[in-house]
This record gives structure tokens, sequence and C-alpha cells, in this order.
């Protein structure tokens, strides 16, 4: 979506979207912040995703204001999501 964004920054008309899914997700692997952990084995840790399969991504327009083209993708908000994505990556890798 970031990507998209950020290629269609000079089309005319266009309307930049966003895709949030982080708070399904902690709900399905956990309560709140926290992940619940099961041991399996002696040495063996592991997470009870049952309810995995039912999270879905909500794909919202962004609300900013439209340049007078119509087009209402902010580059510099683009681009800072992009980073705090690559950084979340990193970090989980």
């Amino acid at each position: 979506m970031i990507s998209s964004n950020i290629a269609n920054a000079n089309t005319p008309g266009y309307k930049a979207v966003d895709l949030k899914f982080d708070e399904q997700l902690r709900t399905a692997i956990g309560a709140g912040n926290q992940i619940k952990m099961k041991a399996t084995q002696k040495r063996h840790f592991t997470t009870n995703i049952k309810q995995i399969d039912k999270v879905k991504p909500n794909v919202s327009e962004e609300s900013d204001p439209a340049r007078p083209d119509g087009n209402i993708v902010k580059i510099a908000k683009e681009m800072s999501k992009l980073v705090e994505t690559q950084l979340m990556y990193n970090s989980i890798v």
C-alpha cells in the first residue's frame, strides 16, 4: 500500500490508502500487547494462535486534504511510514 501511494504521488485524483491489521493481530495472538506462550516440549515454546486465520486487514482511505488535482498523497508521510515499516521488519527479523 505504501509503495502504491508513493508510486501514485503525481497521479491526478489518486486517493492514498492505508492498511491496518495490528490490533486484530494482537487480539489473535494474545491479550493487549502481550503474547501468550505455551510450552509444548521441555525446551520448546510456541504461541497458541487459533484465531490467526480470522485476522482481516482494514483498508482505509487517508483523510488528508486533496491538492488541486485531487491527489491526497503526502510523500513525507508515506516515506515516514515506509521507514517505520522497515525498522519494525528489521527488528523482528
